[in-house]
């Protein structure tokens, strides 16, 4: 899915209100949007991709990028829909998820 087809989704089926992370670039960090108690809905991102994109934008580390994560994207309170950021666990940690389901 384009970046384009990703906003232009969550514009139609919820609102633009809930694309916080501008330029467009942070859309393909995406997920989905999640439906929380009370029906609250937020765009979910993906940690690593964002930090991804943090270091391309602003040109700097992996550590000034998470910097910058921490205090203006996680550490911004933007009202009932700001985003949320997950640690997505992928195939090659497979392993990983299933040992903490054996749990």
């Amino acid at each position: 899915m384009t970046q384009e087809t990703r906003r232009l989704r969550i514009s139609e089926h919820f609102s633009d209100s809930l694309l916080f992370l501008d330029p467009p670039d942070y859309d393909d960090a995406i997920l989905g949007v999640s439906t929380e108690f009370g029906g609250s809905t937020r765009v979910v991102y993906d940690f690593d991709k964002v930090i991804e994109i943090n270091m391309a934008l602003l040109e700097c580390s992996w550590d000034e990028a998470r910097e910058y994560y921490d205090f203006n994207q996680v550490g911004a309170y933007v009202g009932e829909h700001t985003p949320s950021y997950i640690h997505v666990y992928k195939n090659e940690d497979k392993g990983v998820v299933e040992e903490w389901l054996s749990c």
